[in-house]
């Protein structure tokens, strides 16, 4: 066997394992701030790792992880509160348009609909913006609303890989804590590195 071969079969075992580690650091820090405080934040340090060792970075372990974590945990938890209040305003919306679908004119769902379609597309990019930009609280939501808008295929392949990968956690329920959050994370932030570009500065 070549040593090519060797390497090759190095750096994809060295990377499944760099996947297990920060889907289990990732789960750790949730618990940490008992789930529904510990969510966001853990989800951006999750992203902000991840893109890290995407560009190169080594130095990215436990240590880095808890500084982006502690970081995000005020702001991603207000970002959180704000979103938690859409989704349920959405939510009671889609509820209500399902219970009077025969009632409501197609010129009344068709919005409703497109504006569920551009949530999906902020959703997808939310993350990865906020860790790549290094955004500050009152810029997100524009700042990530104009990046869903401007790259839509890019919006579409992330819910497309998010989605993938949840399906088969869903049939293989062994990746669900080891694999599933940092699979998500690595093909997100690939896909949305390539429209970013390499702009490492804090967006005013």
């Amino acid at each position: 066997m070549s040593n090519t071969v060797i390497l090759k079969i190095y750096s994809a075992c060295e990377w499944i394992s760099g996947v297990a580690l920060l889907t289990l650091t990732w789960l750790l820090f949730t618990l940490m701030g008992l789930g529904v405080f510990g969510f966001m934040p853990a989800t951006s340090a999750l992203f902000s790792v991840s893109r890290n060792m995407i560009l190169g970075d080594r130095d990215s372990g436990f240590k880095t992880f808890y500084a982006f974590y502690k970081e995000a945990f005020i702001p991603m938890n207000v970002i959180g509160i704000l979103l938690g209040f859409v989704l349920a305003a959405v939510g009671i919306n889609f509820s209500i348009l399902t219970y009077h679908i025969n009632e409501i004119p197609m010129a009344m769902a068709i919005p409703f609909f497109m504006g569920l379609l551009l949530l999906l597309f902020f959703l997808a990019h939310l993350f990865p913006a906020y860790s790549h930009f290094k955004l500050r609280s009152k810029k997100v939501f524009q700042h990530v609303l104009a990046l869903a808008i401007v790259h839509p295929l890019r919006s579409l392949a992330i819910l497309a890989w998010s989605g993938s990968i949840l399906l088969v956690s869903l049939l293989i329920p062994f990746l669900l804590p080891f694999f599933t959050m940092g699979l998500i994370a690595w093909g997100t932030n690939f896909i949305a590195l390539k429209g970013y570009g390499q702009n490492k500065s804090a967006a005013d």
